[in-house]
């Protein structure tokens, strides 16, 4: 793109309607199972859960005196 150029807006996707929203929700159930939409946000959350936990660094033992 040119400098100074703006993009051009994108026109929204008209709402699906009739025989073609019919498709559409029949084509999503059959995506997944109810089982493996239930395995996938049961692993979506405990990603989202370990994203969000503080990361702080392991406590590191004293250091031993060296002998003499």
């Amino acid at each position: 793109m040119m400098p100074g150029v703006m993009a051009r807006p994108i026109e929204p996707t008209p709402p699906l309607s009739g025989d073609d929203a019919e498709q559409l929700l029949a084509s999503l159930e059959e995506v997944a199972s109810p089982e493996e939409v239930e395995k996938r946000l049961e692993a979506a959350k405990r990603y989202l859960a370990d994203v969000k936990r503080p990361k702080v660094l392991p406590l590191r033992a004293p250091k031993e005196p060296a002998d003499r």
